[in-house]
């Protein structure tokens, strides 16, 4: 009984030791830094807090009007975010990514909710298409229910229409 407890302590030891000597190196902080100021300048709202990160995209920015189709000029910036989500969510394997889109209340309700959730469906297409497993990405639209701004005017009521990935 002795020998077999000793010989699974062993084991537990070996592998902690093999688990931290393969721990992930430390993030290199100026092309992090580089990345998401590109972010910033396409327009996306990054933040980041510990281990949360928060992107915010205006759909107005990135999608056509009354569509769901990405503008062509950003495409190439969705791409790049969608790499960039996936490298920090590698160092959370656990964590589920989740992309939630919002519309104003312009619509009924009914087409609020579908195009809130087309918006994150296009957005969580760039995430799958990245590599990162589908199991990793939960997808829903809320349509008009959470507003960030007040609409009372039309650049107020276009915060409210985005979508929003969160990491944690």
């Amino acid at each position: 009984m002795f020998k077999k407890l000793a010989l699974l302590l062993l084991s537990l030891v070996a592998i902690a030791c093999y688990a931290a000597s393969t721990a992930l190196p430390p993030p290199n902080t100026a092309v992090i830094k580089h990345q998401i100021s590109q972010m910033q300048t396409a327009g996306m709202i990054i933040m980041q807090q510990g281990d949360r990160l928060t992107i915010i995209i205006p759909t107005d920015q990135y999608f056509e009007p009354m569509s769901t189709r990405v503008k062509g000029a950003k495409q190439k910036e969705l791409k790049k975010m969608a790499m960039f989500v996936k490298k920090f969510a590698s160092q959370y394997p656990l964590s589920v990514i989740k992309v939630t889109g919002y519309t104003d209340e312009v619509y009924n309700l009914r087409s609020q909710l579908e195009l809130s959730q087309s918006y994150a469906g296009v957005i969580s297409s760039y995430l799958f298409d990245a590599g990162i497993h589908q199991n990793r990405i939960a997808t829903e639209g809320r349509g008009s229910s959470e507003p960030i701004a007040e609409p009372s005017s039309p650049n107020r009521a276009a915060l409210n229409r985005r979508v929003v990935i969160q990491v944690n």
